[in-house]
């Protein structure tokens, strides 16, 4: 009997120090494939005045092969780095000036769930930015458009994967 309470003592005291260490450790942060669609407009070097609209459209990698694929679209002051997304593949509060939203494409000719991606977009006003973006003398700055596609179904049971394409714009208060 002194023997299996021992030995169950044992036990208990290597679950605690294994369970300790495990929550110990840094959460996993998401996982950024470097495959990823094409943001084909709004085009680099674009100058967009606030409240302007501008045509957008983005091409899906679909590299899970999903049958839906997610996109958020966000302005950036600076380039997105995977240390700036969330495991949940959005960008904290004071990464980014804008979220434009969250859209949903349908692939293999699936019917429309959700909300489509749009073909414009919206400059959001200055006063509508998180922050206030840093602005040049000649009344532009430099902002990174940024679409974050999600992939999910992938194999090897990963929960998400994420995709980050992003083209250098001008956000121009006066042009």
């Amino acid at each position: 009997m002194q023997l299996l309470t021992s030995a169950l003592l044992s036990i208990i005291s290597v679950t605690g120090l294994l369970v300790g260490s495990a929550l110990s450790l840094p959460a996993k942060r998401q996982i950024v494939s470097s495959v990823h669609g094409t943001l084909v407009a709004p085009t680099p070097d674009t100058s967009i005045a606030p409240q302007e609209a501008f045509p957008f459209t983005f091409d899906t990698v679909n590299l899970c092969e999903s049958g839906y694929s997610p996109l958020s679209v966000w302005l950036l002051q600076q380039p997105p780095a995977n240390v700036m997304m969330t495991t949940s593949g959005e960008f904290a509060d004071g990464d980014y000036l804008f979220k434009f939203g969250d859209f949903l494409v349908a692939n293999f000719g699936l019917p429309q769930m959700n909300t489509p991606p749009p073909s414009t977009l919206v400059m959001p006003n200055i006063s509508s930015l998180a922050q206030a973006p840093v602005m040049s003398s000649d009344g532009t700055s430099t902002v990174f458009f940024t679409v974050v596609e999600t992939y999910t179904d992938c194999p090897g049971d990963i929960p998400a994967e994420f995709g980050v394409s992003n083209n250098v714009v001008s956000y121009a208060v006066t042009i």
